[in-house]
Formats: structure tokens, C-alpha cells, sequence
């Protein structure tokens, strides 16, 4: 299972730069597209429901550049209570075959994360360069870079979440539920290499122990203070992502759309293509339709021809 994109908090919706798209179908061994949708509360049984989409752009001609993600996470850490500032640090070296241009990137905590940074280290340097800097409780969208970064091989990037727990009474950890936390940072690039390794990077934890201390002074200082983006994210209760998986046994090519409703509301939405190549990607929070020029599916299992050209959600 490989993640392509994610959004939360009310986020705006992301476009790859020209001549960027995401390699999938058959013959890459990644076939499904699998859109999975948390509620921070259970839908209501009187309500009527969710309607939220996604709008993908699939083309045959293949770009000059494919685009990947680079996921710095915490599986495990213990966040104490009524402490100010209490890290989870991440850093790893950058194994790829060719220079990644990073474009945009995408910070991800809960409810105790004040602020997420990232650097990185050209390789045989000590001075760190920052990647990005984000305040997890505003919109959780994909920010473009704020100057031009390349990383190169063997450079090794640095990520550190901050939690501020004042007030709150109760130890917390890493976890999937909404009183637990978590601590990411996305970085989308671009790269000219067809080496698959080169399109998914996961960097969990800290490879190198104790090396984010020397990350500079003003690293886990919060950005100012925007109330009209803490409006705006606070309006909204749910996040989702979109995610890439292995090809099915059977060789037909088709469309699904299912709904699945678990403990906390959980939506998955799997669409099987054949198409080569994905421009990414906006969300809608319209009825959720996805049809090419001769079919159109709102629910159920529908078995559809092999899809081209541009397939995509109804706008908003």
C-alpha cells in the first residue's frame, strides 16, 4: 500500500506542476485507488450523510516527471501531561537514485501538535536548510515550498513535531484515535527517476538517535497566530487520504464504489483503472460520482470498460 495524497481540516485542493503526473495501472503492480475518509464524530442516522469526492485527471502520454512522497512519521512516543514542549524527532538519508525537487509539503498532528518543522543536510555539510514549517491546527493542505529545494542522494532530512499538553491532564500517545496523537510530515517532489524506490519514501522514527538536538533554536517555536485559518479548519471534522494498492487476480479492468460505515464512520472509496499515468488532485465535497463518457455510478458494483482519457468526480 503506497499513500499519494491526504488532506484534512477544511484543506484547499492541490494541482502537480506541468509535466509532473503519478505513475499507476496494470503493468506497475499498482492498480487500485483506495480513498479512505476519517470523522472526528460518528455521522448522525438523522443526517444526510457525507458527499465528499475526489476529482482525479488520468492521461496515457507519460510526463516528463513522475511525482512522489517522502512521509517522515512517529509510530511510538509518550507525550506527558501539562508540559510546554515535548518532541518527536524523525531524520533518515535519502537512499535515491536521482535528485528529488520537493514542491509542496504537509504537516499532521492532532489536537495537542502546535507546530511541525523540517530540515535537511546536503550530504558532507553541516549547516541545516529548512524544508518547510507548518501549524497542524490550521487547513491541512499540501503548501507550496517557500523557496526551491533539490535533494540529492545520500542528503539526510530532518523532521520534528512539537506538543504542548498545558492544561491537559492525561498521558498521550501515538495512535489512530482521535484522543491519541500523530506526527507527520509530507513532502511532495518530482524526479526524472523511473526507479520505483525513487516515488515512496518512508522515513520512520530517528535513523541517527539524538541528531535533531543540533536542529537550530527556533525549531519548535510556533508560527504567529492566523484566526481566520483556525476558523477554517475547526469547521470541518474529517480528513482523508488517497492510497495506492497491489493488482487484483482478475484481469478485468472496472470500477467499484463502496461505502463502509465502522466505529468511527469510516468511507472507502476503490477505483480500479488501467490508465498509466494521474494528474492529482482535488477534492469535492459534492455527490460522489465517478463516470467516464458512457456510465456514471452513485452506489454498488458496476463493471465498466477499460477507462481513457480524463476521468473525474463531478465538480463542486
Amino acid at each position: 500500500m503506497r499513500t499519494l495524497y491526504a488532506w484534512a481540516k477544511n484543506a484547499d485542493s492541490t494541482a502537480l506542476p506541468q509535466d509532473v503526473g503519478i505513475r499507476i495501472g496494470r503493468q506497475w503492480k499498482l492498480q487500485y485507488l483506495v480513498l479512505q475518509v476519517h470523522y472526528k464524530h460518528p455521522i448522525s442516522p438523522e443526517s444526510e450523510g457525507d458527499e465528499s469526492g475526489f476529482r482525479i485527471h488520468v492521461a496515457q502520454e507519460e510526463p516528463i516527471y513522475l511525482a512522489g512522497l517522502v512521509i517522515l512519521l512517529r509510530f511510538n512516543l509518550t507525550i506527558p501531561p501539562n508540559t510546554e514542549k515535548t518532541h518527536g524527532n524523525m531524520n533518515c538519508i535519502l537512499n535515491t537514485t536521482e535528485p528529488l525537487i520537493p514542491f509542496a509539503y504537509r504537516v499532521h498532528t492532532h489536537n495537542l501538535g502546535s507546530v511541525v518543522s523540517g530540515y535537511y543536510l546536503k550530504s558532507g555539510q553541516l549547516d541545516f536548510e529548512p524544508i518547510a514549517k507548518g501549524n497542524p491546527q490550521w487547513p491541512q493542505a499540501f503548501y507550496p515550498m517557500e523557496h526551491e529545494i533539490e535533494f540529492h542522494p545520500n542528503d539526510t532530512i530532518f523532521a520534528q513535531c512539537t506538543f504542548n499538553t498545558i492544561g491537559y491532564n492525561i498521558e498521550t500517545h501515538i495512535g489512530f484515535a482521535d484522543q491519541d496523537e500523530m506526527c507527520l510530515l509530507w513532502i511532495m517532489y518530482y524526479t526524472k527517476s523511473r526507479d520505483p524506490k525513487d516515488q515512496y519514501i518512508l522515513c520512520p522514527g530517528e535513523h541517527f538517535e539524538g541528531l535533531n538536538r543540533a536542529l537550530p533554536l527556533d525549531s519548535d517555536k510556533p508560527l504567529p497566530r492566523n484566526i481566520s485559518l483556525e476558523e477554517r479548519a475547526s469547521a470541518h471534522d474529517q480528513h482523508a487520504m488517497l492510497q495506492q494498492g497491489n493488482p487484483m487476480d482478475d484481469d478485468h479492468s472496472m470500477l467499484i464504489f463502496t461505502s463502509v460505515l465502522v466505529s468511527a464512520a469510516l468511507i472507502l472509496t476503490i477505483i480500479v483503472i488501467r490508465s498509466r499515468y494521474t494528474g492529482c488532485c482535488s477534492q469535492t465535497r459534492k455527490k460522489n460520482h465517478i463516470f467516464d463518457d458512457n456510465y456514471k455510478v452513485n452506489s454498488g458494483f458496476k463493471k465498466l470498460p477499460i477507462l481513457n482519457g480524463d476521468t473525474e468526480s463531478e465538480g463542486e
